[in-house]
């Protein structure tokens, strides 16, 4: 009972020294210059789950690419493209052999990608264009699908893609126009290609184009109350080459009043189910989303000023509001990237309009709420007792049903630091710990308790 209560009073002391961390969640900045990431950033991961991140340095160099070094730094490098606003909306993918690709907005269509010589750059397509998507397929060829801006009225979906004889352009949809044309195009492991873009009008609605066989399908997904898609779309595909997609919009509600709603539409063998993830005032911005392995979706996004983070387990929607990056002083919509390591922990990268006008920011973290807010729904308990002064973590778990349990420790940057535990354990109640050295820093640790596709997180701290 000592221990108990000295362990208590440990963890309120410490509480404040995490700072950098808000809700689980490591922040670092990676570009302050003025007015940087107007108009877009993509992240990616490479084959050693370090974050890439493109981005515009509105008045500045332009296009830029930041990687994550070893020491959380960040090197910064400029794409060699013409123009201080060249370079927005990028849509960025690494190949197999870790080289970027980015899909960018100069006015017409840009697209560089690199290798061991440099950057190489390519105009795919001189129309004047509104927002690209790109994509990489099994050889690496780049698939980009992208809007043209015909008038006020009109607009077109327009794709193409690159192989051994040059790029191919076809135009999908010249049916009414864009909301802000927003596109976006993923790809299966059959190399099958999925879209999906808003009609403002004359019919509104969310459409999903799919190629099979040379032929584009194209269906209408969500039009049920006149939804009006106000700024970007995210598609994803899951493990049964699945297409879902994220979108935020708004429609009138039974008072006439607008209704601001993040929501979510994945296919299954009936058709299309469709969900509301939550309603939220000036919702918007560069949404984006990526399926874990356990095909649960996680979404980041902007609503109601802050960077926000929705997850789905179990059927049931959670909500990480991670900081603040707007207000209601007229900054200006921002925009957000999500990609997930192997690990199921996201890697957001961001613009935060609150200084400079606009500076580049990049998050990590894990669904650290599903252990606080569903421990009834998945049946698994986890309790974490440090003793610091033995150098050493006790771990109480429990299981409910026979099956294969994995319990590993990670640090704040989501840095797996060692497993403790993988193997198959019938139900019951077991206890473990993890000795650690003096190697071990202070610092903020997860705890992550996975069995099937259920997975309980704790945080907790180690000040020696």
């Amino acid at each position: 009972m000592k221990e108990y209560l000295r362990l208590v009073l440990f963890m309120v002391w410490i509480a404040p020294l995490c700072t950098q961390a808000e809700n689980g969640w490591y922040i670092s900045t990676v570009d302050t210059t003025y007015y940087t990431g107007k108009y877009g950033t993509s992240i990616a991961l490479d084959s050693l789950d370090i974050p890439h991140i493109a981005y515009c340095q509105y008045a500045g160099k332009g296009l830029m690419y930041a990687s994550r070094n070893p020491d959380s730094t960040w090197t910064l490098e400029d794409v060699p493209i013409e123009g201080k606003i060249a370079g927005t909306d990028p849509s960025l993918k690494l190949d197999s052999f870790d080289y970027p690709h980015i899909s960018f907005w100069q006015g017409s269509l840009g697209y560089i990608w690199k290798d061991n010589t440099g950057w190489h750059k390519e105009q795919p397509d001189g129309s004047w264009i509104e927002c690209t998507s790109l994509t990489l397929d099994s050889k690496g060829e780049p698939h980009i699908v992208y809007s043209i801006g015909i008038n006020n009225d009109s607009s077109l979906v327009a794709y193409t893609y690159h192989d051994s004889t040059g790029w191919h352009k076809t135009i999908i949809d010249s049916v009414g126009k864009l909301a802000s044309g927003a596109v976006s195009i993923v790809i299966d492991k059959k190399d099958i290609l999925h879209l999906a873009y808003p009609l403002l009008y004359p019919t509104r609605g969310i459409r999903h184009a799919v190629l099979d066989s040379g032929v584009w399908h194209i269906e209408t997904i969500d039009s049920a109350g006149s939804p009006e898609c106000d700024w970007h779309l995210s598609m994803a595909i899951n493990s049964q080459d699945m297409p879902s997609m994220a979108y935020a919009c708004s429609y009138r509600d039974t008072d006439s009043l607008y209704t601001y709603a993040l929501k979510y539409a994945e296919k299954a063998d009936s058709g299309w189910e469709i969900e509301k993830v939550e309603n939220c005032g000036g919702l918007g911005g560069e949404i984006c989303l990526q399926i874990d392995k356990n095909d649960n979706p996680h979404i980041s996004y902007y609503g109601n000023h802050y960077l926000n983070y929705a997850w789905r387990c179990n059927n049931k929607w959670y909500i990480d509001t991670i900081e603040q990056i707007g207000n209601s002083g007229g900054q200006e919509i921002t925009y957000t990237g999500l990609a997930l390591d192997k690990n199921d922990f996201a890697h957001i990268s961001y613009c935060d309009q609150l200084t400079n006008r606009g500076r580049i920011k990049y998050a990590k973290g894990c669904a650290v709420g599903i252990s606080e807010k569903s421990r009834k729904e998945i049946a698994m308990n986890l309790d974490i007792y440090p003793v610091i002064e033995k150098r050493k973590v006790s771990i109480l778990y429990s299981v409910k049903e026979k099956g294969r349990i994995e319990l590993t420790i990670y640090n704040i940057t989501g840095q797996k630091i060692t497993t403790l535990v993988n193997g198959d354990r019938q139900s019951g109640n077991y206890k473990t710990h993890w000795e650690f050295n003096e190697s071990i820093p202070n610092g903020l640790y997860f705890c992550s308790l996975r069995e099937g596709n259920k997975i309980l997180t704790k945080k907790f701290v180690i000040l020696k």
